[in-house]
């Protein structure tokens, strides 16, 4: 009977261990860093795994409207320490601008974070692309050159009517110094295409013909 209680005990220790809350003080900043001559800002993302067993690895993720959220860091490793609270950090380099950022972290087969979000402001522009065909038409695979890049890039990027809607978002890597995107979906009129690599922000003017 002894050892029928030991081992209840044993239970409910573990039970209560392994769901009190792991994600502590998980918190947002905006960061303006100068890159050459621009200053584009990025969000800090911070938190503590509280003192416990450990987990293998984490998940920081990030949404533009807090409902379609995609990994932006992906740690493997294992996370956490039994005697210490780990404090972990991440510089997400390509937020949005002018809108409301969304991030939550996931411990992986662990907890899930409530989700934060975060205001990002303007940040400054870079003219270096050339954008062909322009004109172009609809469903065209527009061909974006940069001229001051030289090395494959991954990039995130909006399509905006003058209007100032949202058309299109899309996530593209350049080959050297080109990036190709899809107008899948634009109808016809005057756009303006804004992109980032995380180091300088981008945007031209794009005319979508019949």
């Amino acid at each position: 009977m002894r050892g029928v209680g030991l081992t209840y005990i044993s239970f409910l220790l573990c039970f209560f261990a392994e769901s009190q809350i792991r994600i502590k003080n998980f918190q947002l900043s905006v960061v303006n860093s100068t890159v050459g001559n621009q200053s584009p800002p990025r969000v800090l993302v911070e938190f503590q795994i509280a003192k416990g067993p450990t987990c293998p690895g984490y998940v920081i993720y990030h949404s533009s409207d807090s409902i379609f959220f995609y990994p932006i860091h992906n740690y493997s490793g294992i996370c956490g320490d039994i005697n210490n609270d780990q404090n972990v950090s991440f510089l997400h380099g390509s937020p949005i601008y002018n809108s409301n950022n969304y991030y939550k972290v996931e411990l992986v087969a662990t907890e899930t974070s409530p989700v934060k979000r975060i205001y990002v402001g303007e940040a400054l522009v870079s003219g270096g692309v050339y954008v062909y065909p322009n004109p172009c038409k609809e469903n065209n695979i527009l061909t974006l050159r940069f001229l001051n890049i030289n090395s494959d890039r991954d990039f995130y990027g909006k399509i905006v009517s003058l209007q100032g809607f949202r058309d299109s978002e899309f996530f593209g890597k350049s080959i050297g110094m080109e990036l190709k995107v899809s107008l899948s979906g634009i109808s016809r009129g005057a756009y303006v295409m804004w992109l980032t690599d995380g180091f300088e922000i981008y945007r031209t003017k794009v005319i979508v013909n019949e």
